[in-house]
């Protein structure tokens, strides 16, 4: 042991220190000096290099602490960062939708300012265009006055050539009689001649190229002004292209707003689309119907600036009297386009259809009710007894009542057309409801006055009393039941359907069935359905029909013979048709020519409407 730890030539370690202190009892007594010594040394240096690790530890701790702060710091300073950097992003998304309204408003501006730009430029290239046509003109005029003198000068030089020849020869002739000397002069003379008529040739072919040359600057002028042509007919489709399809899009905004009975916002689109210059004459016609209405609604002051801006855009004629009338507008209108105002005629008063007369059976037939239903379908008891009617000749409108044609009776009358206003609001195209059996008689009067053919009804102290002539008198009214049924039936084109028209119901009514638009059921335009054999639209669905007579459930018994009327008094009145809210099965269908609905006078609903008829 005690030469193993003297040859070391290090100290001891912790290991061989404890072996040593395991035999020290034994080995101290007599161990020398210098290894105790090396000994103590050894533990001394064990010690040293305990404290040196600890040390180290202590040092790598106080690293870690510092890391681990940094490492919290830069959290810290990073989650500082991500919310500026959130901040930073929520204002440059903000800054960003800012860009791009102002972008948009830029782009505005700019369209707007490219179509001034490119207007100008047109007007500048038709102008610059028509001064190169005007300098060609004057060009050719040039030239012909040119072509002209030459040809002038040609006759006049062919002329005195004849005349020189001529005198030159009697010349000759009178030398050569008097002395022959005198001939040198006479060939002197001829010789002269000879020159003056060679410089005339030279100076008729200097004319006849300077004329050569001015049909050739003529040539290029006319192939520059093709080319401009050219450039102005491209730059004008190109500009038209978007220009036409601006159009339509303002045309279709005008339609929905006039639908919506908004003419005041249609005028603004049809405004807009003038200034674009493109489909003038469909432009022109859309502005006819705003005026149209106006006119018809006794608003001249605003229907003539319109029929003006009509005018002015297809560069018609427009002299008003100084006190114009609704008449002196109907005819400028009908003058300006026939097809149009004929269109808006039929759109905003009823188109009379002349039905002929003659005899039907009226009723419910127990048999075809049947055969579309079932044998255990019967008929009701109040479309029974079936019995022959006969009916003399008579006018039914097309199609019921539009809200169109009834806005305008409002509009004249002073009444708001929101008091008739169902839930799903009002469209022009639609058969107006909400309407009782006094409204639809008011209108029928008012229609007559306006036509010059009288009233059917007349109304005291809040009462009705029908005309008893009113079968014969031209006024506009309300069907007889039996007039309607005959005409739904088709007249004497009867098809024995229990429907109007032939076909389906799908295809010829709107009912419960169809009539609904996101889940609620209501009116439909008019005429958007099959026609009966009539050319009527909408007598099975869409909307009620008031009619003239009064509902008795046990009239049928008495109404036979020619041109029956029902009852005199009554409670209630019938109306026919069906509506959008009824069904197609049964006997209690509502959609069948034979059903009949009743109502009190004064009720208003959102099924019933009406169409008038008269006399012819």
């Amino acid at each position: 042991a005690q030469r193993a730890f003297a040859d070391t030539g290090e100290y001891y370690s912790e290991r061989q220190l404890a072996i040593y202190d395991e035999y020290r009892p034994e080995l101290e007594p007599g161990l020398p000096a210098e290894l105790s010594a090396f000994i103590e040394d050894s533990r001394r240096k064990l010690v040293q290099d305990r404290q040196e690790a600890l040390r180290r530890q202590q040092e790598e701790l106080a690293r870690e602490k510092a890391l681990r702060g940094e490492a919290e710091e830069a959290q810290k300073l990073a989650e500082t960062k991500a919310r500026t950097a959130r901040r930073r992003t929520r204002v440059a998304a903000l800054v960003a939708l800012l860009a791009i309204l102002l972008a948009g408003a830029a782009y505005w501006f700019y369209q707007e300012g490219q179509v001034q730009k490119q207007k100008a430029e047109r007007e500048a290239l038709l102008a610059t265009i028509s001064e190169l046509g005007a300098k060609v003109s004057e060009q050719k005029a040039e030239v012909s006055e040119q072509k002209a003198l030459l040809q002038k000068n040609t006759a006049d030089m062919a002329k005195n050539t004849a005349l020189a020849e001529a005198e030159n020869a009697r010349r000759a002739n009178t030398a050569l009689a008097k002395n022959s000397d005198s001939l040198k002069n006479v060939l002197t003379i001829v010789d002269q001649q000879q020159k003056d008529l060679q410089l005339q040739n030279i100076k008729l072919e200097a004319a006849q190229q300077s004329l050569t040359e001015q049909a050739d600057r003529l040539e290029q002028n006319n192939q520059a002004l093709t080319l401009a042509q050219a450039s102005l007919q491209s730059a004008l489709y190109a500009r038209s292209a978007t220009a036409r399809q601006t159009v339509d899009l303002l045309l279709s905004n005008a339609r929905k707003e006039i639908r919506a009975l908004r003419y005041d916002s249609a005028l603004v689109q049809l405004q807009a689309a003038v200034k674009l210059g493109e489909k003038e004459q469909e432009v022109a016609e859309a502005l006819l119907e705003v005026a149209y209405f106006w006119a018809e609604a006794d608003k001249l002051d605003k229907a003539l600036p319109v029929l003006q801006t009509a005018a002015r855009h297809v560069t018609a004629d427009f002299n008003p009297p100084a006190q114009p009338t609704r008449e002196w507008a109907r005819n400028w209108m009908k003058n300006f386009s026939a097809n149009a105002f004929d269109f808006y005629e039929k759109r905003y008063y009823p188109d009379m259809v002349l039905i002929e007369g003659g005899a039907f059976t009226m009723g419910c037939d127990p048999f075809a009710l049947r055969d579309e239903f079932g044998e255990e379908v019967d008929c009701p008891e109040d479309e029974l007894p079936q019995h022959e009617v006969r009916l003399s000749d008579f006018r039914l409108a097309r199609t019921e009542t539009t809200v169109w044609q009834f806005y305008i009776y409002c509009e004249v009358e002073g009444i708001d057309i929101r008091e008739f206003a169902p839930g799903w609001g009002l469209s022009g195209d639609n058969p107006i409801v909400m309407v009782d059996w006094f409204d639809a008689a008011q209108y029928a009067n008012w229609l007559g006055r306006r036509n010059g053919w009288g009233e059917a009804y007349v109304f005291d102290y809040g009462g009705i009393i029908d005309r008893i002539d009113y079968l014969i008198t031209p006024a506009f009214r309300l069907p007889t039941e039996a007039q309607w049924e005959y005409a739904a039936r088709g007249g004497q084109k009867d098809t024995a359907s229990i429907y109007s028209g032939v076909g389906m119901l799908e295809d010829l009514a709107w009912y419960d069935y169809n009539s609904e638009i996101n889940g609620v059921g209501q009116t439909h335009p008019v005429a958007t359905k099959r026609a009966n054999e009539l050319g009527l639209y909408d007598m099975t669905g869409n909307a009620l029909e008031w009619c003239q007579d009064w509902y008795d459930s046990e009239g049928y018994h008495e109404k036979r013979g020619n041109n029956p009327v029902g009852p005199k008094s009554g409670f209630s009145r019938v109306l026919r048709g069906g509506s959008w809210i009824n069904r197609a099965a049964g006997g209690g269908g509502g959609c069948r020519v034979s059903y009949r609905s009743i109502r009190i006078l004064d009720v208003r609903d959102y099924f019933s409407g009406f169409r008038l008829s008269r006399t012819p």
